[in-house]
C-alpha cells in the first residue's frame, strides 16, 4: 500500500479566477479539488530532493511506526492516523513559528483535508489552527451539510 502526505495551497487570485456561475467563491476557496494541485508537493518528493530532516528522533518515530505496520491490515488503519497527526503537527508548527504570518502577511488557516470532507476534517483542522479564525471555512463546511 502506498500512502503520502501532500502539501498544497490556494491563493486569493486563484480563487477569483475560478469563481463562476458554476462555482461559488466559497467552493473555489475551500474545496481542495479547486486548488492549484499542479503545485502540490509531497513529503516523499521533499525527502528525495534532500530537504528531509535527518535526526535521531525522526528515525525512532519512523522505526516505531514501521514495527506497528508489519501486517497489511494494521498498515491500512495506521497510515491515515499517522499522516493526519503529522498534518496537524505541521499546521500547528507553521503557526507557532510565524512562518505563515511572515510569508502571507496574515495567519491563514491550515486545512487538514481528507477524502471524506466529514466531521473529522473539521476536528483536525481546528486542532491544526488553535488560534486562527476558521469562520469562513466552518461556514462552507456547514453549507455542505458537515457539522462544525
Amino acid at each position: 500500500m502506498a500512502a503520502n502526505l501532500f502539501l498544497s495551497y490556494n491563493t486569493t487570485d486563484a480563487v477569483e479566477t475560478r469563481v463562476s456561475p458554476k462555482m461559488a467563491r466559497s467552493e473555489a476557496m475551500w474545496n481542495l479539488a479547486a486548488w492549484q494541485t499542479e503545485e502540490m508537493a509531497s513529503i516523499d518528493a521533499v525527502r528525495r530532493a534532500g530537504h528531509w530532516r535527518d535526526d535521531r528522533e525522526g528515525k525512532l518515530i519512523l522505526a516505531s511506526w514501521l514495527r506497528d505496520v508489519e501486517h497489511e491490515s494494521a498498515a491500512y488503519e495506521t497510515v491515515p492516523r499517522v499522516l493526519t497527526a503529522l498534518s496537524i503537527d505541521v499546521g500547528m508548527e507553521l503557526h507557532r513559528s510565524g512562518l505563515l504570518l511572515k510569508a502571507f502577511g496574515k495567519d491563514i488557516p491550515v486545512i487538514v483535508h481528507d477524502d471524506d470532507y466529514g466531521e473529522s476534517m473539521v476536528a483536525n483542522t481546528k486542532l491544526a489552527n488553535p488560534s486562527v479564525d476558521l469562520t469562513d471555512f466552518l461556514a462552507w463546511m456547514g453549507e455542505n451539510g458537515i457539522p462544525t
